[in-house]
């Protein structure tokens, strides 16, 4: 039985398929290298042998090929997926990836393929679209979904502002379809080499301090609830044994 994150990559690897073979004098060629490399990462995640088919082969660029740009550019997408293996990704390289065929965002600054979420992300999609191809953290708790927005500055922020930040981080990170690829290197949350910035480690730990409280005090709240409840049980059970006498 296939699991669901397979399911998924077949899916992708049909759509992506269909659309190389789509006569359409209108469609976008600029897609194509993107595309075929985009295949050859899902067939090797499938363990299907890249070069048993013909319509994703990259040939070896040179001079004197037409599809010489092509080739270079499926070849550069290639090198980029090997860094995802060290974990990297590239603020320009995220920035690519607002289409319907690949949408990623970043929240703190790890990446994540939200391509399966469409209705909320995708190009013809509500407010959300502003987050794909970009990291736009603050705005996940202002909801001010806009370049100023997104340029809030996290770690001057409280606590209890910065919880809804990190319980959406956490949304993304367990959800079923969307994958993580990576930090985002060279952003203002991890170095160039992938390293947390001091940055980031302040809004982890004020995040992280506001959310123990916030527990803490759901649960006392609770306990007074259960108490009160239990209090007033008693009371009744009292009044109902001295109507009885």
């Amino acid at each position: 039985m296939k699991s669901k994150s397979s399911e998924d990559r077949r899916k992708q690897i049909d759509r992506l398929k269909g659309f190389l073979s789509r006569d359409d004098e209108n469609i976008n060629t600029d897609l194509f290298p993107w595309i075929k490399a985009r295949l050859h990462i899902l067939y090797h995640l499938e363990g299907i042998d890249p070069t048993s088919d013909d319509t994703i082969i990259i040939d070896t660029p040179n001079d004197n090929d037409t599809n010489s740009e092509e080739s270079s550019k499926s070849v550069e997408i290639l090198e980029q997926h090997q860094q995802h293996h060290k974990g990297l990704v590239s603020i320009e390289e995220l920035s690519q990836h607002t289409t319907a065929e690949s949408t990623w965002l970043s929240i703190l600054g790890k990446v994540y393929d939200v391509t399966t979420g469409q209705d909320f992300y995708g190009p013809d999609a509500g407010s959300y679209r502003f987050y794909a191809g970009r990291d736009a953290s603050p705005c996940f708790s202002s909801g001010q979904n806009n370049e100023e927005g997104a340029a809030e500055p996290l770690e001057e922020w409280d606590g209890k502002k910065l919880m809804a930040i990190l319980d959406w981080s956490e949304f993304y990170e367990k959800h079923e379809t969307y994958q993580y690829l990576g930090v985002l290197a060279g952003s203002k949350y991890f170095d160039e080499e992938g390293n947390e910035t001091e940055v980031r480690k302040i809004i982890m730990e004020k995040a992280g301090e506001a959310k123990v409280q916030a527990e803490k005090e759901k649960e006392a709240k609770k306990k007074a609830r259960l108490e009160k409840k239990k209090k007033l049980q008693e009371e009744r059970e009292l009044k109902k044994k001295s109507n009885s006498k």
